[in-house]
């Protein structure tokens, strides 16, 4: 797929699962996409690897400088604790944003933690009481 002239948006703070942000990203890049990595505040945050902190990884831009018309998509990376600052963080509407352009929101779990916390019915509920849809 050829993402040249896209831009994509990886919204993450302190915590996210490594791989999910470091692939995402080499990925979309690769496609041709140019890929911003946004968080609470500028500088770096660091990810979650397994059984301790990841590498660091530089902010591109602090949440209050991004807005939903710069970019065409967005990306969640998931893990325990980054999903856990972010959904009680108010500026976090960037994504609510994004969603009611209808652009891409793409978030990432691991289908193991998902198997293991709930059902897919009770997950579902959370995504759509939580402002996400369903394709079921």
């Amino acid at each position: 797929m050829d993402l040249t002239g896209k831009r994509i948006a990886i919204l993450a703070t302190n915590g996210f699962e490594r791989a999910e942000l470091e692939v995402s990203q080499d990925r979309l890049k690769k496609a041709g996409a140019t890929v911003d990595v946004v968080s609470l505040a500028a500088g770096e945050i660091k990810g979650w690897d397994k059984k301790d902190w990841g590498r660091p990884v530089k902010v591109d831009k602090a949440l209050e400088e991004a807005s939903a018309p710069d970019y065409d998509a967005i990306v969640l990376p998931g893990g325990q604790i980054n999903p856990d600052l972010l959904r009680v963080e108010p500026k976090a509407l960037f994504i609510k944003d994004i969603f009611d352009a209808k652009k891409v929101v793409a978030g990432i779990f691991s289908k193991e933690r998902f198997d293991r916390r709930s059902s897919w019915s009770s997950r579902t509920r959370q995504l759509i009481s939580g402002g996400g849809r369903s394709q079921i």
